[in-house]
């Protein structure tokens, strides 16, 4: 679930049905720059529950997901949820449905996630919490590649403007080609 995202984004073909091209100048934003859309089509994602003896498999169906091949990540609209009546309380990790629980959220990588796929990548993360009034100090410099994760690969620059403008610490990027999911997406 990213709260800061208008679409849902997919970069897993495999996973879509009734996959429809994209009219030729669809992009997303990502990071400093844009990936094309290459279709839109819906997904199934699986909601985790928190019993684990009995644990009840409940599919959430995406609509409109947009295909990103290119894309660092999946993502899930958390604005899109809520204008289906879905509720994320990020405390307790529950997704509700008018009310009732349909699944639960997971911290992965200092991330909020839905689903995780099987090679251990993230497939479904969240935005970020609202920073805290902390009467800690805060550091002078904060963990590139955590952040470079959390901000949905975002390139040096950005990671730059990130800690100078918000956190008020210097955050130096981790160069792309480090990243295997941006050397994948060949993302500059």
């Amino acid at each position: 679930m990213d709260s800061g995202s208008s679409i849902h984004v997919s970069r897993d073909r495999d996973k879509f049905t009734n996959f429809r091209k994209a009219p030729t100048g669809h992009y997303a934003l990502c990071g400093s720059g844009t990936v094309p859309i290459l279709g839109y089509g819906e997904i199934d994602i699986e909601l985790s529950s928190l019993s684990t003896k009995n644990p009840k498999r409940k599919l959430l169906r995406l609509n409109r997901v947009a295909y990103c091949p290119q894309f660092p990540t999946n993502l899930v609209s958390l604005t899109k949820l809520e204008e289906r009546g879905m509720d994320w309380c990020h405390r307790t990790g529950e997704i509700r449905l008018r009310g009732d629980i349909i699944g639960y959220t997971r911290r992965i990588h200092h991330q909020y996630v839905i689903e995780q796929d099987k090679s251990s990548h993230t497939i479904l993360a969240t935005s970020l919490r609202k920073p805290q009034k902390s009467k800690r100090p805060i550091p002078s410099s904060a963990n590139s590649d955590l952040w470079h994760l959390r901000m949905g690969h975002v390139g040096p620059g950005a990671l730059a403007q990130l800690g100078n403008q918000t956190l008020g610490v210097q955050i130096n990027g981790p160069s792309t080609v480090k990243c295997p999911d941006c050397a994948l997406a060949k993302i500059t």
